[in-house]
């Protein structure tokens, strides 16, 4: 059976796995896009050339989407951390409905 505390485990190691993963895509997109510079500037007399423009546009588009990526993920981290908020206490057998749960601040609120 599955638990809270093994599902946080594993969540907490996909998040930190992902986040690594998308750095490193980053990483990697960046040294082509500096390759295809090098590459340009080098044989820039060469027929093939003229193919580095297009070719750096699409890797600089390929860097968006992953900076784009990297921003879902951290949101998604961010959702998670939320979560763990509201189940970080003890475990109870008879889960009170969501509506009826309240924050500290609402608790301090109403006292």
């Amino acid at each position: 059976m599955l638990t809270v505390d093994v599902a946080t485990m594993r969540l907490q190691k996909a998040v930190t796995e992902t986040e690594i993963a998308v750095d490193e895509a980053v990483l990697k997109v960046t040294s082509l896009i500096q390759e295809i510079v090098n590459a340009r500037s080098e044989y820039r007399s060469h027929e093939a050339a003229v193919c580095a423009q297009p070719a750096l546009l699409r890797a600089q588009r390929a860097l968006a989407n992953l900076n784009s990526a990297q921003g879902e993920v951290a949101r998604a981290h961010g959702e998670m951390r939320s979560a763990h908020k509201i189940i970080a206490g003890p475990e109870e057998p008879n889960c009170p409905d969501l509506p009826s749960i309240h924050t500290g601040a609402q608790l301090a609120e109403a006292s």
